[in-house]
């Protein structure tokens, strides 16, 4: 077939004219498609393998519920299009590409990439379809300019935000069950922004307590490869045990759930209300509970009368001396190497005691 019919909207935006269709998973094999644009004339960036990988992967675990967006190009010539309904802004009709024309990819390309191998692996997804959305554009330093306007509006989501939507994962399912039930976080978590505003009666965010709940699984440096293995009750249950020893070991806590002020004075007096903090916390907590392993110590009763020594006020010498903290700095250094080295000297800290 030289030919490809697909239904299609026809519309103009700006100046150019385009067309909104959906496309046949089967014919993103089709070599005409996978080879139309020259590697010397793309408008845009290169596939980045990584990324292409991660998406396959998500579409070949979520078979019955994946999600993609549709896939953008631009062509430069106008395509042979039947009008059967004109709405003067519009008309809907069909579209026609030769199998001669070049596709250039504005937007989608990690996903077409990655839909072509999941194919290969499930073929059943040729029976399926994706929209497509095709620009009519000539020039290819106006095509290049499409592709840097269209990644230079998106806003990320925040990470908050995504927790909060997402029900994929235990973490995320667990911390979300977590902030409901919790004294120190029941009605004062934040829920959306990755970080708790200075003025606001929020302690933690939503974010951070994800991540505390997978350091306390696997460490500040660990990675949640098998993530299989890792259910919701026991995730859920590891974090009411380690919240309910900060909440029992440390005063600060109670004092600030009675008082706004008191909790605004604390975050300019102790770094212990700060996320980055609480990570710190949750990775020292992880090692010390993997050093004690198979002794018959009580570790939840140690670990609290050990923490409740700990010095987290901004001129801490155990933090400071790390670099996890400037002096007179109520806002811990968020890097990688920061974060491990408080971790490790909090760790060092609570063995002392």
């Amino acid at each position: 077939m030289d030919k490809i019919r697909l239904p299609a909207i026809r519309g103009k935006q700006a100046n150019r004219i385009f067309y909104s269709s959906s496309i046949p998973m089967a014919v993103l094999v089709d070599e005409w498609f996978l080879n139309s644009e020259p590697a010397s004339d793309r408008a845009q960036r290169p596939a980045i393998p990584g990324h292409i990988k991660a998406i396959n992967h998500y579409i070949l675990e979520n078979i019955e519920e994946y999600v993609l967006g549709c896939l953008t190009f631009a062509i430069s010539e106008e395509a042979s299009f039947s009008t059967l309904s004109d709405l003067g802004s519009l008309q809907i009709g069909f579209i026609e590409l030769d199998k001669g024309r070049v596709l250039h990819s504005l937007d989608g390309q990690h996903r077409f990439r990655a839909l072509v191998q999941a194919i290969k692996v499930n073929p059943s997804l040729k029976m399926q379809s994706i929209g497509i959305q095709i620009y009519v554009e000539k020039d290819l330093a106006k095509k290049k300019q499409m592709f840097s306007d269209m990644n230079a509006t998106p806003r990320k989501v925040a990470k908050g935000l995504n927790i909060s939507f997402d029900n994929r994962d235990p973490f995320g399912r667990a911390a979300k069950e977590l902030v409901k039930i919790h004294p120190i976080l029941k009605d004062r978590t934040e829920m959306f922004a990755s970080r708790v505003n200075t003025h606001s009666n929020d302690i933690y965010s939503l974010s951070s307590i994800q991540d505390t709940l997978k350091k306390l699984h696997v460490g500040s440096v660990g990675r949640v490869k098998n993530i299989d293995k890792f259910t919701d009750e026991k995730i859920l249950g590891k974090g009411i045990v380690f919240f309910d020893a900060l909440y029992e070991s440390r005063s600060e806590f109670s004092s600030a759930l009675e008082s706004t002020q008191k909790l605004k004075k604390f975050r300019t007096t102790t770094i212990l209300f700060n996320s980055t903090t609480l990570r710190v916390i949750a990775g020292a907590y992880y090692l010390m509970e993997q050093d004690w392993a198979g002794t018959e110590t009580d570790f939840q009763s140690e670990f609290c009368r050990r923490f409740t020594e700990i010095d987290f006020r901004v001129n801490s010498k155990i933090f400071v001396k790390s670099g996890f903290i400037s002096r007179n700095s109520s806002t811990p250094n968020a890097r990688n190497q920061q974060v491990s080295s408080g971790t490790q000297a909090l760790f060092h800290a609570l063995l002392k005691l």
